[in-house]
């Protein structure tokens, strides 16, 4: 999966980039008067230097840059947008913190990193906050349960919710709660949107996201009750995915899909204290 652009609608625009996982990862640009919000700068830094000659070319001046949240698959071009860069108040400290991904990154693919810069925000947010581009209102709030510091975007014209590894194919707790993750995909199934942009996969409706809350639901009750039980996670974790969304919808999912499923049931099985 290489890289791509499309316009979604008259000001949204959705560019994907590459992932180790061969799942693409999606950074966005909404576009108003001449004036762009960006979300996200895809990992590679050759992507990001693609996206921002795309958006000069456009015609279109930067106003904000948004990230979403600290892992390098959504920042890696981040040091081709420079002004304004918001993020959540936790997220310069989780980027600094990620010399491990850095180092990664840099061994993995020496010739497209051998010139990256860690660029950070240089705003922060706590609660919501509302960012004017040219005719266009974005409400960005936070919506933690992947990572402690993850954001979405309400493009309020657009009727769209962008939300970045949020919302994809699968949930996926990363270095998050999953209890905090329920809350936030809550929050983003009220939003007033048509569509869902996510961070990695298709754009989806917005009633997608009741799939992925009766999923992380379902987890939390099976590990509940384990735990409950006095059993290991041993007998939580070899569960398959048919078992949590329907044997119809888990073939639909590549392998890796299942990967984050076990990932899933092993950070839940922690939370609820489940011996090993």
């Amino acid at each position: 999966m290489g890289y791509s652009e499309r316009d979604l609608s008259d000001g949204l625009i959705r560019f994907e980039g590459r992932h180790p996982w061969g799942i693409g990862v999606t950074a966005m640009v909404i576009a108003s008067e001449g004036e762009a919000a960006v979300y996200d700068t895809l990992m590679f830094p050759s992507e990001g230097r693609r996206m921002a000659r795309s958006i000069r070319d456009r015609g279109l001046r930067v106003k904000i840059l948004i990230n979403s949240h600290w892992h390098i698959d959504h920042i890696g071009g981040n040091q081709f947008f420079p002004g304004r860069r918001l993020a959540h108040r936790l997220c310069p400290n989780l980027m600094k913190a990620d010399a491990p991904g850095r180092k990664w990154a840099k061994k993995t693919w020496p010739r497209e990193f051998h010139d990256y810069v860690l660029t950070l925000p240089n705003e922060t947010l706590a609660r919501r906050a509302t960012v004017q581009v040219g005719k266009e209102k974005l409400i960005a709030f936070p919506t933690p349960g992947h990572t402690p510091d993850s954001i979405s975007v309400l493009v309020k014209g657009a009727r769209a919710t962008l939300t970045a590894d949020a919302a994809m194919e699968l949930p996926l707790i990363g270095t998050g709660d999953s209890g905090e993750y329920l809350r936030s995909l809550r929050t983003i199934s009220r939003t007033p949107a048509a569509i869902i942009v996510q961070g990695h996969g298709k754009v989806v409706p917005r009633s997608k996201v009741r799939l992925d809350i009766a999923y992380l639901e379902r987890c939390r009750a099976t590990v509940r009750e384990a735990a409950r039980s006095g059993a290991s996670s041993a007998t939580v974790l070899p569960l398959p995915l048919a078992q949590f969304i329907g044997e119809k919808r888990a073939k639909e999912f590549s392998p890796v899909w299942k990967e984050i499923h076990s990932h899933n049931l092993s950070r839940i099985s922690e939370e609820f204290g489940l011996s090993k």
